[in-house]
């Protein structure tokens, strides 16, 4: 069994910020992203966290999977 931490995140600034204090202890994420419709929040976008990765050159030695909790995965 392997325990990893989930994260869900306004912006997706913050997000990499969680990722980056994870890598140290986990090898592994995963990425929430809700748009409100199957949950009582919404959390920052597909589109943003890419951004957000290429605006900041952001790497790290974590893996992920995302779980989508929206209606639209193109949005």
């Amino acid at each position: 069994m392997e325990i990893y931490p989930s994260f869900l995140s306004a912006t997706a600034p913050e997000l990499l910020h969680l990722i980056l204090q994870a890598q140290h202890v986990f090898d592994h994420v995963q990425i929430d992203i809700a748009d409100g419709t199957y949950t009582q929040s919404s959390t920052c976008t597909i589109p943003d966290v890419v951004q957000a990765c290429a605006d900041s050159n952001f790497t790290t030695t974590c893996t992920a999977e995302v779980h989508l909790m929206v209606e639209d995965i193109d949005h």
